[in-house]
C-alpha cells in the first residue's frame, strides 16, 4: 500500500533524538530501534492513525497492532544490506528526510523469479519525502549506499496481526 503524507508532524520530529542513534559494528547506518524504547510509538500511531486505518481497510484486516517504530539515518556512504523484518505481519517505511534528486529508494526483492527470463526481480518505488509504503514483513529489501552529502532518513515501523 502506498500513501502520501503531507507535512510530517513537528511533534513527531521532537521525539526523534538523533544523538541517540547507534551504529553497531555490523551495520552501515545509524538507528534508534533499540534505544528509543518505543518512545514515539504512541505518537506515531496517533499522528498517522488515518493512514494506518486506510491500510487496515485496504488489506482487509479486522485488527492489527503497531508494535515498533524507529528511525534510521544514512550518512554519506551508509547503506542497509538485504534483510526482512519477520515471517508474518507488515512493515512500513516513511521517507522522512529524503531528496529524490540525491537519494535512492529502498529496493524490494520479489520472492519469485521473473517467470519468462528466470531472473531475480527487484522493484524500487519512485520515492519522495512524505511517501509511506507498507509491505509484507517477509519481503527482502535493501538500500544502496548514500552518495549524497545530505543525510537520508526514514522512519520504519512494524505491524502485527491482532486477531
Amino acid at each position: 500500500v502506498k500513501k502520501v503524507i503531507r507535512g510530517v508532524s513537528d511533534q513527531l520530529l521532537e521525539y526523534i533524538n538523533f544523538d541517540d542513534m547507534v551504529r553497531n559494528p555490523n551495520q552501515m547506518f545509524e538507528r534508534d530501534k533499540h534505544t528509543n524504547n518505543s518512545g514515539y510509538l504512541k505518537l506515531f500511531g496517533e499522528t498517522f492513525n488515518q493512514e494506518l486505518n486506510f491500510f487496515k481497510a485496504e488489506a482487509n484486516l479486522p485488527q492489527f497492532a503497531l508494535t515498533k517504530v524507529w528511525t534510521v539515518n544514512y550518512k554519506k556512504g551508509d547503506m542497509h544490506g538485504p534483510h526482512n523484518h519477520a515471517g508474518s505481519g507488515y512493515s512500513g517505511i516513511l521517507y522522512f528526510n529524503y531528496d529524490e534528486d540525491e537519494h535512492t529508494p529502498t529496493h524490494f526483492v520479489y520472492p519469485l523469479n521473473d517467470p519468462i527470463h528466470d531472473q531475480t526481480m527487484i522493484s524500487k518505488p519512485s520515492a519522495f519525502e512524505g511517501l509511506m509504503l507498507i509491505v509484507p514483513s517477509n519481503i527482502l529489501h535493501y538500500t544502496k549506499p548514500n552518495y549524497s552529502d545530505k543525510d537520508r532518513t526514514i522512519i520504519g515501523f512494524d505491524i502485527k496481526f491482532n486477531f
